[in-house]
């Protein structure tokens, strides 16, 4: 904050100018004015500030300089030198200034606030907060120093505070827009995201100009799924700062919601061209051209994420199939976003409870994979010795999923609206015993909540296959199978092996059958149907290159693909052209309700699994329609699934070790179709018995997985691994 050393009304046309952001005309008519009056502290001030405000402190300070030898003895020239020499990075020149300005006024508020400037650079916390609490006691109604307060605070983490701090700044300055944007992202921090928006409103309303301001009220539309406000509001920021690399990444993001996959790229892109060193924006880009099935970027840089900022884990699970690498960067990441978390409460009580009191989390308790993997797993819950609640914080769809959990759980509560202290406040009041985090790092995640201890065990399990790397999630559901002894290092928290598949499955699912012949779906009516019916962006083209030299040694044959997205399916159709494959061998299945996909798997030989990120919940529809699956088992947990599946349908034969191998048992399938007609039979007679989808021995054995964890927490042991027998 500037401070004027003179309020002669003569320069009160100056202070209009000032007022109104017109401060190139402001420095061009006092520099008209006499050089008597020119020379005048006042003005030299107006003019050191209207400099600032231009983000010249060079010439901000000149004209400080000159104010000071206008008026040597009072305080405020050498303050506000201070800031402009801070401005321009020479904090031990400020610090003098700062200082010079105490020895003539030891208790003036403004050069104390600037110190605390300078401790708040240095990452002096403890001494930023004193110095501002000192100069708010001296100035109690200047909005800029409570506003500072508020900054230190928030960096320091203490929320709560710092939104105090921001109120009382806002109480004296509505409009107030440092106050206003800050405020916003201590309450985006918080979770209140509705809260926030409105604040950065108020932030842009006080400054138009505010770019930061405008990327943040992006950020958190796009949060709550108004994507066309998002894009408005990032657009605007990029207008104001088309050399901030954050911002074009950010719209990028929204642009890629929106499915508006050129212009996301274009944006991502300039991105990293502003700033190469941007690894969010490289491993968004990445991940985007994956969904595109455009493999001209080549492979991912196995350093990325691993080194400067940290990535979404996510982006890269299908990019680089190393599980080290991969709980590297998912602890980078958790480390950047979240804070250490609450450690788990003392032990309360010997005794097992009754009913254990299990909270699931979730975005996805509507009609999504994982809800019709665990929907089966809820409603078979022993409610004699467990209480099950539900948290839901997706999208409001009200289908058939949604309205079954609404009554499947015993406590089913929508906190998707609610900030994160409000959400964790009614866990703490709901008193539960384990927590369960079904999201983790996929969409709408919330793993913010679980910073916030929601219960003495947090466990990571089904939505991310991967490992969270966040210090307080305690354990991860796992199986012998997707996470090995020799690959153990790639999983930050305690493994709980389940016997046999880490994944649930419902058995009150149908089996529908398609009457519709293949032709309708576009198929030879006689030949081998191969399909992989995985999302794009898991394909690469490792399993592409062995797919096509398949369909060129076997002429009858097609591949048969889920239709992801256009680009995808032009670039996947050329690279098969580019390998002397006639395009037309690869169909492409439009995306439809989940019964209708089941059905049409009817048509299919065979289905061919991904490599890095195998097929998860498709590889357990595609076995529980009786359709062979042949799989790759990898190294990292997301490329271990399929075999786990394969095992707990006791059909081992049919995972491979090698690419060799991997194609070799597809071309020996393909030769002996009595082979895939045996498999299919396999399949259909242990529907029903196979551990696989077994619900209530799964079920079964999860909650013995909830008891030993829970069990080690009442014994004050923690968390360690923990091997669950078969029951």
């Amino acid at each position: 904050m500037l401070t004027r050393t003179d309020k002669s009304p003569k320069d009160a046309q100056l202070q209009k100018l000032y007022q109104t952001g017109d401060y190139a005309r402001l420095i061009r008519a006092a520099n008209r004015l006499p050089p008597a009056h020119l020379k005048s502290a006042s003005v030299q001030t107006l003019i050191g500030a209207a400099e600032m405000a231009l983000s010249r402190p060079k010439r901000a300070a000149q004209a400080f300089r000159k104010a000071i030898s206008a008026a040597p003895t009072k305080p405020a020239p050498h303050s506000n030198l201070g800031l402009a020499l801070r401005a321009d990075g020479k904090r031990e020149e400020a610090r003098t200034a700062f200082q010079r300005a105490l020895a003539l006024n030891k208790d003036y508020g403004d050069a104390i606030n600037g110190l605390g400037l300078l401790a708040q650079d240095e990452k002096d916390m403890a001494g930023a907060e004193q110095a501002f609490r000192c100069a708010a006691e001296l100035k109690p109604k200047d909005p800029e120093i409570w506003t500072n307060l508020g900054n230190a605070l928030q960096q320091k983490g203490a929320l709560p505070e710092a939104c105090e701090a921001y109120r009382t700044a806002l109480a004296l300055a509505p409009h107030h827009p440092n106050a206003n944007y800050n405020y916003g992202a201590a309450l985006r921090a918080m979770g209140d995201l509705t809260a926030a928006i409105k604040h950065y409103q108020l932030a842009i309303r006080g400054n138009p100009n505010f770019s930061r301001a405008y990327n943040n009220l992006g950020n958190a539309l796009r949060a709550i799924g108004d994507l066309r406000g998002a894009e408005a509001a990032l657009r605007q920021a990029s207008k104001l700062a088309p050399k901030e690399a954050e911002v074009h990444q950010n719209l990028g993001g929204v642009l890629q919601s929106m499915g508006r996959f050129d212009d996301a790229a274009a944006a991502y892109d300039r991105a990293v061209d502003i700033n190469p060193d941007n690894a969010a924006a490289r491993a968004s880009a990445l991940f985007l051209r994956a969904q595109m099935c455009d493999w001209r970027q080549g492979p991912a840089p196995q350093d990325l994420g691993l080194t400067g900022a940290a990535v979404g884990p996510y982006d890269l699970l299908a990019l680089d199939d190393d599980p080290v690498r991969q709980r590297q960067r998912a602890e980078r990441y958790a480390a950047q976003t979240f804070g250490p978390g609450g450690a788990a409460p003392a032990p309360a009580a010997v005794a097992r409870p009754k009913r254990l009191r299990l909270g699931y989390f979730s975005a996805d308790f509507r009609d999504h994979p994982v809800a019709r993997l665990i929907a089966g797993t809820i409603a078979a819950h022993d409610r004699d010795r467990f209480d099950v609640l539900g948290y839901s914080f997706g999208p409001d769809k009200q289908d058939g999923f949604r309205r079954e959990f609404s009554t499947s759980f015993d406590t089913f509560r929508e906190i998707r609206a609610l900030p994160d202290d409000q959400a964790a406040a009614i866990a703490a009041q709901d008193a539960l015993d384990i927590a369960v985090d079904l999201t983790v790092y996929t969409q709408h995640s919330r793993t913010a909540l679980f910073d916030r201890r929601l219960a003495p065990v947090h466990i990571n399990y089904l939505g991310y296959p991967g490992t969270s790397g966040a210090p307080f999630l305690d354990y991860i559901i796992a199986d012998p199978v997707v996470v090995p002894p020799e690959y153990r290092d790639g999983i930050s928290e305690a493994v709980i092996a389940l016997p046999h598949c880490y994944q649930p499955n419902d058995n009150r699912r149908p089996v529908p059958h398609d009457t519709a012949s293949r032709a309708a779906h576009g198929l030879p009516q006689d030949g081998i149907v191969l399909c992989s019916f995985n999302s794009a962006f898991k394909i690469s083209p490792r399993e592409f290159d062995i797919w096509m030299r398949i369909l060129g040694t076997e002429p009858g044959t097609v591949l048969w693909l889920l239709e992801s997205t256009p680009w995808a399916r032009s670039n996947l159709t050329g690279e098969a052209e580019a390998r002397g494959i006639d395009p037309a061998r690869l169909v492409f299945a439009p995306r439809v309700g989940n019964e209708a996909h089941l059905a049409r798997h009817h048509h299919a030989d065979l289905f061919l699994d991904t490599f890095a990120y195998n097929a998860h919940t498709t590889g357990s529809d595609a076995l529980w329609m009786g359709l062979p699956v042949v799989t790759l088992a990898g190294r990292q947990f997301a490329a271990r699934v399929c075999a786990s599946l394969l095992q707990a349908v006791n059909l081992p034969e049919l995972i491979t070790q090698t690419e060799a191998d991997y194609a070799d048992l597809i071309l020996s399938l393909i030769r002996t179709p009595d082979r895939l007609v045996s498999l299919r039979d396999r399949l259909q007679a242990t529907r029903n018995t196979a551990p696989l989808f077994d619900t209530e021995r799964h079920t079964s054995a999860l909650e013995s997985a909830y008891d030993a964890a829970h069990q080690r927490w009442r014994d004050g042991t923690g968390p360690a691994d923990i091997s669950i027998d078969p029951v």
